[in-house]
């Protein structure tokens, strides 16, 4: 995640946070609303965002898909991953 610059064209990185995040929204789903299984994914160009979601559990499912009603979406392919509750 990339929290606003302290200057000028600077990104300031929260290590963690994303993970974070990720895991109490896959807590909710699972637990509270009862979810059994959750998808996600992430642009190939951004594997830092895949690595999150595999802290969190996801696994890639080897599906890659273009979004292109999203900004550059047909330029850019996704990885589709899974993560299913286990009882």
């Amino acid at each position: 995640m990339a929290a606003a610059p302290e200057r000028e064209g600077e990104q300031v990185r929260h290590p963690g946070l994303g993970t974070e995040a990720l895991r109490g929204m896959v807590d909710y789903c699972f637990n509270k609303k009862g979810f059994l299984t959750l998808w996600s994914d992430f642009f190939v160009d951004n594997p830092a965002s895949g690595r999150v979601m595999e802290k969190c559990g996801f696994r890639d499912t080897g599906e890659v898909n273009w979004l292109s009603h999203l900004y550059r979406g047909d330029e850019r392919p996704v990885k589709i991953m899974r993560l299913d509750y286990i009882l």
